[in-house]
């Protein structure tokens, strides 16, 4: 079909996607159980994907390719959030946002380490989240930071169109918020 765009909320979920795969990519450590090359995603025509980290063969250890991070001013984030669940409150766009960040035991404050983002689903909230997916316990294992933010009124701006959530009706800027969230953490 000639002249289809892909409607504003798969543009959108997909450049969230991106950001998440791009954040764990930078940040991935290869294990015995890595595969040699790393998994490859669908690309949207409409989405410009930056370039991900590959795998390089060493023998006969295959190692991630690490971005040059010396002229990156990285503040020890980690150290602001004590091991374990924090409750964080932020003003945004005028807005009271909060957002639960989970740090396990493992994580080193002047390391680098994975940020993902676990979104709740609509009525749902941050804390509710991570009892359904249990991906803190897999952030404890696996060294990575965990953030579940909450949508507004339980929402997200998601692209729907439905007027009697807030998120939507108001247009709330939610992939500014989690770009926020980001250089909060």
């Amino acid at each position: 079909m000639t002249g289809h765009h892909p409607p504003d909320f798969i543009v959108r979920g997909a450049a969230l996607v991106a950001l998440v795969v791009l954040t764990l990519a930078g940040c991935a450590s290869p294990t015995a159980n890595s595969p040699t090359t790393p998994p490859q995603l669908p690309s949207a025509s409409t989405v410009p994907a930056p370039p991900v980290s590959t795998l390089t063969s060493r023998d006969p250890v295959q190692t991630a390719v690490q971005p040059d991070t010396s002229s990156i001013n990285m503040p020890p984030s980690a150290a602001a959030y004590p091991v374990g669940d924090t409750t964080v409150s932020m003003s945004f766009d005028g807005r009271d946002r909060s957002f639960i960040v989970h740090v396990p035991e493992s994580v080193q404050a002047d390391l680098p380490t994975a940020l993902v983002f676990q979104l709740h689903g609509g009525s749902g909230t941050g804390a509710q989240i991570d009892f359904m997916t249990h991906l803190n316990a897999v952030a404890d294992e696996d060294g990575f930071i965990v953030v579940a933010p909450d949508g507004v009124d339980k929402n997200w701006n998601d692209g729907r169109v439905d007027v009697r959530a807030t998120a939507f009706s108001e247009n709330i800027d939610d992939v500014g918020f989690l770009v926020a969230v980001i250089d909060e953490i």
